[in-house]
């Protein structure tokens, strides 16, 4: 587009040129002469109205070059914005999952922490009774019953606890998960 107003441009100055030369030859006195001056002045005019419009649309192209630069340089940044946008929406949501499975084990670590503890509450009735019957206020017959019936009861309650941290969701450690009955 630039080379063909180039071109225009020098159409132009060729036929203003040409016009200078036709106007030096005529002469003043006369009135065709006179006439054909007029003609002359008033196509310069014309060229001159032309090349200023000629002028008016480069001028008019170079703006609109300057913003599609403008718009060029500025679409690289949203892209990046948005690559940043993606790679941040993508950590949130890795952390959110992080956050996920920390709280879904530390609940699991925290019940079984819990049978421990009632693991340990049922051995120090039956270390109680058996120094008891060691010291030999009760007997062994008792004893034995105690420390059977601590067993029983304890091992049925830490038994419930595991068959309840068991029966967990894998994903959250507070849902259960429910078995629908065969129809």
């Amino acid at each position: 587009m630039s080379s063909a107003i180039k071109n225009l441009l020098e159409k132009t100055l060729d036929s203003l040129h040409s016009l200078d030369n036709v106007e030096n030859n005529l002469d003043h006195n006369n009135v065709s002469d006179m006439n054909q001056l007029y003609d002359i002045q008033t196509a310069r005019l014309g060229i001159l109205n032309s090349s200023s419009s000629i002028f008016d649309t480069l001028r008019d192209i170079r703006i609109r070059e300057a913003k599609m630069q403008d718009l060029l340089n500025v679409l690289p940044t949203k892209q990046t914005y948005l690559e940043s946008f993606d790679d941040i929406s993508s950590n949130i949501a890795n952390n959110k999952r992080m956050i996920q499975i920390n709280a879904y084990y530390s609940k699991k670590y925290t019940a079984y922490i819990k049978i421990l503890n009632l693991i340990i509450l049922v051995c120090m009735p039956i270390i109680i009774i058996s120094f008891l019957k060691k010291i030999g206020i009760i007997t062994s017959r008792i004893s034995m019953f105690l420390i059977i019936l601590s067993i029983i009861v304890g091992g049925v309650y830490i038994g419930l606890k595991y068959v309840d941290i068991s029966n967990r969701n894998n994903m959250f450690f507070d849902k259960y998960n429910v078995k629908l009955p065969n129809k």
